[in-house]
C-alpha cells in the first residue's frame, strides 16, 4: 500500500476526519459561550432594580371597606364614595381613581377618600398624585389614616427611586 501511495492517501483521510472534528466542538463551544454572554446580558438588564423588588415585595394594596374612621360620618349607600369604593375593591383602579378624585374637593372630611384614592393612584402607576394624596393626610394628621399613608408614601418614592425621601 506504501508503494501503490494509498497509504498516504489514508493518513490524510484521517487528518482531514480529525480536523473536522475539532472545528465542530471549537463551533459548538464557541455557541455555548455565546449564549452564556447573551442569557448574561439579558439577565442583568431586564432583571428588575433593587428598588422594584422591594416594591413588589411590600405593595399590597389596603383593603377597602365601609367602615368608617376617625368620627367621619356614616355615607349614605347610594353616594359616590360607596360606587367609588365598590370600583376600587373590584380591581377597576383606573374608575375608581377618577371617582376618588372628584370627590377630594366635595368630600374634604373623610380622609379616606384620600387614602383609597391614592392607593388607586399608585395601582395606575401614577405616583406623583398618590403621593400627594398621602401628603394631605400625613400633614393633616388628624385620622388614623397616618401610619398606613406614610407607608404607601414611602413606597412611592421608592418606585420613583428618590431613596432620601423613602427613608
Amino acid at each position: 500500500l506504501k508503494k501503490e501511495g494509498k497509504l498516504s492517501f489514508l493518513d490524510e483521510k484521517k487528518r482531514k476526519s480529525r480536523n473536522i472534528f475539532y472545528i465542530k466542538w471549537y463551533y459548538a463551544a464557541a455557541s455555548i459561550v455565546i449564549l452564556i454572554g447573551i442569557s448574561s446580558l439579558l439577565f442583568f438588564t431586564l432583571r428588575p432594580t433593587k428598588y422594584e423588588r422591594l416594591y413588589t415585595e411590600y405593595f399590597e394594596p389596603s383593603d377597602a371597606d365601609y367602615i368608617t374612621r376617625g368620627g367621619e360620618e356614616n355615607p349614605k349607600p347610594e353616594d359616590k364614595y360607596h360606587m367609588a369604593l365598590d370600583q376600587y375593591n373590584d380591581g377597576h383602579y383606573e374608575e375608581s381613581w377618577k371617582m376618588f378624585k372628584d370627590l377630594y374637593s366635595v368630600d374634604s372630611i373623610r380622609r379616606s377618600v384620600r387614602f383609597y384614592g391614592g392607593i388607586s393612584a399608585m395601582e395606575i402607576n401614577n405616583y406623583t398624585d398618590a403621593i400627594r394624596s398621602f401628603d394631605y393626610i400625613v400633614k393633616d394628621n388628624t385620622t388614623s389614616y397616618v401610619e398606613e399613608a406614610e407607608w404607601y408614601m414611602a413606597l412611592c418614592y421608592l418606585k420613583i427611586q428618590d431613596i432620601s425621601r423613602a427613608k
